[in-house]
């Protein structure tokens, strides 16, 4: 019995192990993807894009050439330099003086007239919850559980192991002693 409980927790951690490895291949790849392709992930903060954009929504905008762009396109542009960025919806835009109007689709007035300038990408896709998680993952506490506490267990569990296996004695392919 004792060797079948040894062999379902070698499997259990073997399993968790590998899931920890994949995720952390899906989490690499898609950081790489996002520096290749310049794309970027910005958390939904407000219901003025509802029913589109939701609080906790993520999006993901590239950047994006002006002459590109068209009336109903979602885009992420900045008011001044430094400001926080907003996500609205072209509402109207002038090809000649690279100009438009941006407005939220909840909200009743328009922006005002912005400059090809002020964006900073268009809208390219939108994944539903995953702002919760850009939110909480820039706060200590969500950057402590979800990155530092992990790594620590992960670190401190295969530290374990290889104490396990250091603790067994060495034997060489072919080789049995005397």
């Amino acid at each position: 019995m004792t060797t079948l409980r040894r062999l379902l927790s070698l499997t259990c951690q073997s399993l968790v192990l590998l899931v920890v490895l994949d995720f952390t291949a899906v989490v690499g790849l898609v950081v790489w993807s996002m520096y290749r392709y310049d794309i970027r992930l910005l958390g939904v903060q407000s219901q003025s894009m509802a029913p589109v954009l939701n609080i906790g929504d993520a999006v993901i905008i590239r950047p994006t050439i002006f002459e590109t762009l068209r009336t109903g396109d979602i885009v992420t542009y900045r008011l001044q330099p430094g400001a926080a960025e907003i996500t609205h919806r072209i509402a109207i835009i002038n090809a000649q003086t690279k100009r438009f109007v941006a407005q939220g689709d909840a909200n009743t007035d328009p922006d005002g007239e912005l400059s090809a300038a002020m964006v900073s990408g268009k809208v390219i896709a939108v994944a539903p919850h995953l702002g919760q998680v850009i939110t909480l993952m820039r706060t200590p506490a969500g950057l402590i559980g979800l990155v530092y506490l992990p790594a620590t267990a992960l670190i401190v569990w295969e530290v374990r192991r290889l104490q396990v296996a250091w603790r067994r004695p060495y034997r060489a392919s072919g080789y049995y002693g005397r």
